[in-house]
């Protein structure tokens, strides 16, 4: 007896509601079992209930009473999808060499792209992912006191602020987050520090760098990690004892958690970033300047399309490789410069960065701030936790990112200089935070 028939006999047993369950769809099967499939698919979405054996003999002239199943019904599912998986990458890989043997090399990197995406919804599909929220209720009790013995932050990689933590809740598997900022305000280097501090918690990290060569963000790593001046290692100028805290440094590397660091080189696509995950198996991904990437499929006309395509990708990728991922974008030039807040819809290329993100990161510096080395953090938007603002110091002289202090907006005070205050009425200057 075919499987495909097989299967049909359970969903007579056990209910339509196994088809959802295990994402078996009709084009999984073949012959009488498509033929039944595709007939008890029909009745039900006609008369909301099943047909019985003699119905579906009387209308198909097949007799599923006839069909043994004597396996269980985990065996046929994956059998079927097997043979799914089968038949669906021998097709994409015959249309791929056909274009190959036609000199059309982008036409066949583009047909196994597309191969991958469906093979990767096709082991995505099926019961694994369903919750049934009336099973297992111990597990998801027990996973709420571990949070609650220390503060919500169980399961979420931290940042090197605990104050920031308690409103993001850290990050979590399956969680896409974006920081965003003006231009050359410090996206890169918060990417290295967000980067650096998973590392050293234990996190096996990927950082993809789309705009900056990797050995400057080496470097950069090199100048967190060692505490040594961003600048002296750009020019060489580290001098004896810097030179030597730096062997020192690079010594004691060996044996820690691996953290990589790919290019726009290398990766070009949100699909790249899935495949490099899977094969280094990482725990944490960094993506700086998104706004960069391609999209895995297709050849978008703007920028907009482009942008907005690859930030709906991104919105599945950590769900898929259940880890979190956060990615650095820009403002729009409608955010002043030396503003010291913002809102997501600001958000330069496409606002689907920000809507797809499970929370929103902002950047904000003027020249006073800059002057005194600080700069304010502000979670703008969060699913599942709360918004709120704080200042940090930011030197990159001495390597030091402490946390100040929150920040209200009662400690923006205007001072000479600039258009107006909160009131409306003209001031003698721009915001500055008292600290």
């Amino acid at each position: 007896m075919t499987i495909d028939l097989c299967f049909c006999k359970y969903i007579l047993s056990d209910g339509i509601a196994i088809v959802r369950q295990h994402g078996i769809t009709s084009n999984y099967l073949f012959d009488d079992g498509k033929t039944v499939f595709d007939y008890l698919l029909f009745f039900y979405e006609k008369f909301s209930t099943l047909p019985n054996p003699d119905t579906i003999l009387k209308d198909t002239k097949i007799d599923i009473n006839a069909v043994q199943a004597p396996e269980p019904l985990e065996y046929y599912v994956e059998k079927l999808r097997h043979r799914h998986l089968s038949n669906t990458i021998s097709e994409h890989v015959k249309k791929a060499v056909k274009s190959v043997t036609k000199g059309k090399i982008d036409d066949a990197i583009e047909e196994f792209k597309t191969g991958l995406k469906n093979v990767q919804e096709i082991s995505m599909a099926g019961g694994k992912q369903v919750m049934n929220l009336t099973d297992n209720t111990l597990d998801r009790y027990v996973e709420y006191s571990e949070m609650a013995d220390s503060a919500g932050l169980v399961g979420g990689i931290q940042t090197p602020w605990f104050e920031f933590d308690k409103l993001t809740g850290g990050y979590r598997p399956g969680e896409f987050w974006i920081a965003v900022a003006r231009t050359k305000t410090g996206k890169s280097w918060l990417a290295i520090l967000l980067m650096h501090f998973a590392w050293a918690s234990g996190y096996k990290v990927l950082l993809v760098t789309m705009e900056n060569p990797r050995k400057m963000m080496g470097r950069r790593f090199d100048a967190v990690s060692a505490k040594l001046p961003a600048g002296d290692f750009r020019h060489g100028t580290l001098g004896v004892h810097g030179e030597k805290r730096y062997i020192e440094y690079l010594e004691n590397l060996s044996g820690k958690e691996p953290v990589f660091v790919v290019g726009a080189e290398i990766v070009r696509t949100p699909l790249d970033v899935e495949m490099i995950a899977k094969e280094l198996d990482v725990d944490f991904i960094v993506i700086d300047g998104v706004y960069l990437m391609n999209p895995s499929y297709g050849k978008p006309k703007t920028k907009y399309e482009r942008v907005s395509t690859v930030a709906d990708e991104l919105q599945n990728l950590p769900l898929r490789l259940n880890v979190p991922i956060l990615c650095t974008t820009q403002f729009n030039r409608k955010l002043k410069e030396g503003a010291l807040s913002g809102s997501a819809n600001l958000a330069g290329f496409a606002y689907e960065l920000m809507q797809n993100a499970h929370g929103v990161i902002g950047m904000f510096t003027n020249e006073d701030l800059k002057l005194s080395r600080r700069m304010i953090l502000t979670v703008m938007e969060n699913r599942e936790g709360e918004t709120g603002s704080m200042m940090v110091k930011w030197d990159l002289d001495t390597m030091e990112f402490d946390f100040i202090g929150m920040v209200d907006e009662e400690d923006l005070i205007p001072v000479k200089g600039k258009k107006s205050n909160k009131s409306g009425k003209k001031s003698s200057g721009g915001p500055i935070v008292a600290f």
